[in-house]
């Protein structure tokens, strides 16, 4: 069983800053204008919308910037720019992303719908309930200062009988005035996630932060 979780778009223009933290072995992705800052290790590949929507004239990529901010990390030494939310195998990938939501959207967001990055039908712990292919070990509140609320959730995915678990651990919060979705997603086999990786995977989803900015 393969569960996708769709990639959603922002409708303002922002500007992202990638630095190096002064040799200290660790890179940020920022968004300056979003408040959005995350820490992840230097040899880590992250890609933005031109890597990932290589097919992309530059009109319609920069109609894309307008409607979407999107960075992707790939921990592997054979990184790909394929599909943001594919989880990694034997290293961790995973995305940083924000949503401006539609006035639409804002009336129907829920906690089902958030978890299931703004689909109802793929919210982790609505299948769980349906299917042992999914498990949740952590579903929980989250708040980040300046009246950013949502959910995080870690979760395993089995993709069939007899194979290796996928854990997620997904961080997707709305602001204040329900207007911007952002999402913090880490994601990889079981060993990966729980035994090689550990202690990276939690350095970087305790550096995740949102500060106010110019939404």
């Amino acid at each position: 069983m393969r569960v996708a979780f769709p990639l959603v778009g922002l409708g303002v223009v922002v500007a992202v800053g990638v630095s190096a933290c002064g040799g200290s072995g660790y890179q940020f992705v920022a968004n300056e204008d979003l408040g959005v800052y995350a820490k992840l290790p230097d040899g880590w590949t992250i890609y933005d919308e031109a890597d990932l929507f290589p097919d992309d004239t530059d009109q319609q990529l920069e109609r894309r910037r307008a409607s979407m901010w999107v960075r992707m990390f790939d921990a592997s030494d054979d990184p790909t720019a394929e599909d943001p939310l594919l989880p990694g195998k034997g290293d961790p990938r995973g995305v940083v992303q924000a949503v401006r939501l539609t006035p639409e959207q804002r009336e129907q967001v829920n906690l089902t719908s958030l978890r299931g990055l703004l689909d109802p039908t793929g919210d982790p712990v609505a299948i769980a309930r349906q299917t042992p292919a999914i498990e949740v070990i952590v579903d929980e509140p989250s708040e980040f200062d300046g009246g950013y609320h949502g959910a995080h959730t870690v979760f395993a995915v089995t993709p069939e009988p007899g194979a290796d678990p996928v854990l997620y651990d997904r961080t997707v919060l709305l602001d204040s005035t329900s207007t911007t979705m952002f999402l913090f997603q880490v994601a990889c086999e079981e060993e990966c996630f729980l035994d090689t990786h550990r202690d990276e995977i939690a350095e970087i989803v305790d550096s995740w932060t949102i500060q106010e900015g110019d939404t």
